[in-house]
């Protein structure tokens, strides 16, 4: 990650982190607790970005606590994904409902050795001569985390859209099916993000990122339409 990339992602940070001010507002409307998990997933996704990025705009921050804020950030994405199981999205599911639990401890399992795994083996980044930052992960856990992220955000979208068949009124048809996509961004962005071995690459998840956030934010302002 160079200057840019930690831009891009601090902006997909603030994206996230207003994607869950905006759901804790909507939270204190109707009530819906379903609410409280879903501000829950975007706010840990912007901790995520947030550790990742922040170090870049201040000297002096040596590459050894940069490899620990990228082990914090993992941990973040893994209990976003433990909190996602308890929304609406996944928890009307016949098989998530009944297996909740056992769902919930074998990510908390998987998050636990990743990072653990990304402690003991401890890797600084490598920096190369244009200035540009590789995490320089363990192979282990960048697949895992990448796997885990991959299908997670394709299994969200796959819900939504049957989800979707059952909705009648196009305006929330159209707010499912921005979901919809927030879910295939996501997961590829996770994807490439923890799988990462050049800066393309990490530039092309970074913007995945951005592009979820800002689509979600547009949600509110979509025309509601008629019934």
């Amino acid at each position: 990650m160079n200057l840019l990339g930690a831009i891009f992602s601090f902006v997909a940070s603030l994206l996230a982190i207003g994607g869950f001010l905006f759901i804790v507002r909507s939270y204190h409307r109707s009530k819906n607790k379903s609410l409280i998990f879903l501000s829950l997933m975007f706010l840990m996704f912007g901790l995520h970005g947030l550790a990742l990025s922040t170090p870049s705009f201040f000297s002096g921050i040596s590459l050894a606590t940069r490899a620990h804020l990228y082990n914090l950030s993992m941990a973040f994405v893994f209990i976003a994904f433990i909190v996602g199981l308890r929304i609406p999205t996944f928890i009307t599911n016949d098989f998530i409902r009944k297996n909740l639990t056992s769902l919930s401890l074998l990510l908390a399992a998987i998050g636990m050795t990743v990072v653990t795994i990304q402690f003991v083996n401890f890797r600084l980044p490598i920096v190369n001569d244009q200035g540009f930052i590789f995490w320089n992960v363990n192979s282990i856990t960048a697949w895992l985390a990448g796997g885990i992220a991959l299908i997670y955000g394709f299994s969200w979208s796959y819900l939504l859209f049957k989800n979707s068949k059952l909705i009648t009124n196009e305006h929330h048809k159209l707010k499912m099916q921005i979901l919809m996509l927030d879910g295939v961004l996501l997961g590829l962005a996770g994807f490439l993000s923890f799988t990462s071995t050049n800066k393309f690459v990490t530039l092309a998840s970074v913007a995945l990122f951005m592009l979820a956030g800002l689509i979600t934010i547009l949600i509110p302002f979509l025309p509601k339409g008629n019934n």
